[in-house]
């Protein structure tokens, strides 16, 4: 009878606490693998990008989102030299290299046609309401909605413009382009 109250004195104590935690090297693989799931789970739920070289520092990076109602594709502006790394305009799906490391561009985002020169901010050459087309023939760049030109401009004229637009950094907000 003795003997059967030990083992029922035993059966009715609790566990200790340091028996219910896995042990220090089960623990830290535990969590490591954890981490490496939620990384790899995260890493395939995020946009993937594209870029696409429209002169030697302007390029445009596809941002493919992998959420269907935000659009799914993205073309974001990116302007990459020496000194400075950034995104100038989002939704820019009409752009153009227009020689001396401009770019003319129509952004869906900021609502206009707009060009810019070597590392200085874009200057706004009209405003675009809607999607349009861009066309340069020679030194004239005309935008048209609906089939109707509404805008043609020279190129020179615009480029030198542009060479006095301050310097771009790499702080640079896209959401400056804002035409209205």
């Amino acid at each position: 009878m003795l003997m059967h109250a030990a083992s029922i004195a035993v059966r009715r104590q609790r566990p200790s606490p340091a028996r219910t935690t896995l042990p220090g090297r089960h623990r830290r693989t535990t969590s490591i693998c954890s981490g490496i799931a939620l990384m790899v789970f995260l890493s395939t739920c995020g946009p993937t990008r594209e870029f696409e070289r429209i002169d030697e520092n302007w390029q445009i990076m596809w941002e493919h989102s992998p959420i269907s109602e935000a659009g799914n594709l993205h073309p974001f502006l990116w302007r990459k030299s020496l000194m400075v790394q950034v995104i100038v305009d989002r939704d820019t799906y009409e752009y153009k290299a227009v020689g001396d490391d401009c770019v003319v561009w129509i952004g869906l985002d900021s609502r206009g046609l707009y060009i810019a020169c070597g590392d200085r901010q874009p200057i706004l050459m009209s405003p675009a309401q809607f999607a349009c087309n861009l066309k340069i023939d020679g030194d004239t760049v005309t935008i048209s909605e609906f089939q109707k030109p509404y805008f043609a401009g020279s190129l020179v004229d615009w480029k030198a413009r542009s060479l006095k637009q301050p310097r771009l950094t790499n702080s640079w907000q896209a959401t400056a382009l804002r035409a209205y």
